[in-house]
């Protein structure tokens, strides 16, 4: 039966992944917080447009996605740091400024078009302790000279969120840099210099340790030629309409599986 449970998986998981990818293009998103520094994904909220009965109306969505975030949408939320100690006070004096920003990590931000709060934490106590460190809310009357500049770093972030929850997420590199940056004995040098077969392998176990269910493209090109039936005869009656119950109720907030590319 080990075919009919992979053929399975992979015609849900195929499927879902074609639909959110066209869903997450018509995202409004509101806020964005980050999971362990993206690392480890984020939860998004945003406003969806819905129709039923002829009735038009808007719902507000909150979706959690585990897979970490793509190393530009990272970038994008560390450019945000002196703009948010800036708007809180914080010296402007170059070596203070560059203590500060090591020590701060960007957690979130929320914006509408007119308007925006980012947030954050920082590290006190020799790194021991952290406090919240948020911006109130910031309107373009309020004459922040570098509104504007906030706002296009802001498009920028909703714009890779969208890209994320359609399936983009950080390079094997980025990964492995990433996961094993603070581990005994890893050397980034040396995994530079690795072949691409060995490093694939290495992020593919950073993956399976996080929890993620790695796809191999073999595997994929297998189902998508028709090598893997997933009528028959693999599926019984009862299976199949187990699978069609599974895509019927299947979250949003479930894992896709994650194909590992360069």
């Amino acid at each position: 039966m080990a075919g009919s449970v992979s053929g399975r998986l992979f015609f849900y998981k195929l499927t879902k992944i074609k639909a959110m990818t066209k869903k997450s293009n018509d995202m409004m998103i509101g806020s964005i917080k980050l999971v362990n520094g993206g690392f480890k994904g984020l939860e998004i909220k945003y406003l969806e447009t819905n129709v039923k009965n002829g009735n038009t109306f808007i719902d507000e969505v909150s979706r959690k996605r585990k897979l970490p975030i793509p190393g530009e949408m990272i970038n994008l939320f560390e450019d945000l740091g002196n703009y948010l100690l800036d708007i809180c006070g914080y010296t402007t004096a170059e070596v203070e400024r560059k203590i500060l920003l090591n020590n701060l990590e960007i957690t979130g931000v929320d914006a509408g078009s007119e308007s925006f709060l980012i947030k954050g934490k920082l590290k006190v106590l020799t790194g021991t302790k952290t406090i919240p460190l948020n911006t109130p809310l910031i309107k373009e009357s309020d004459e922040f000279d570098g509104f504007d500049a906030v706002m296009e770093l802001v498009t920028s972030i909703y714009k890779e969120a969208k890209e994320y929850v359609g399936g983009k997420m950080m390079n094997q590199e980025q990964l492995v840099m990433t996961f094993y940056k603070d581990k005994d004995g890893f050397d980034p040098k040396e995994f530079a210099k690795l072949p691409d077969a060995e490093k694939k392998r290495i992020a593919t176990s950073a993956l399976e340790e996080m929890g993620v269910i790695v796809i191999d493209q073999s595997e994929v090109d297998e189902v998508i030629d028709g090598n893997v039936n997933l009528g028959q005869p693999q599926l019984g009656a009862g299976e199949q309409e187990l699978v069609i119950e599974e895509i019927a109720n299947a979250s949003e907030d479930d894992d896709l599986q994650f194909e590992l590319g360069e």
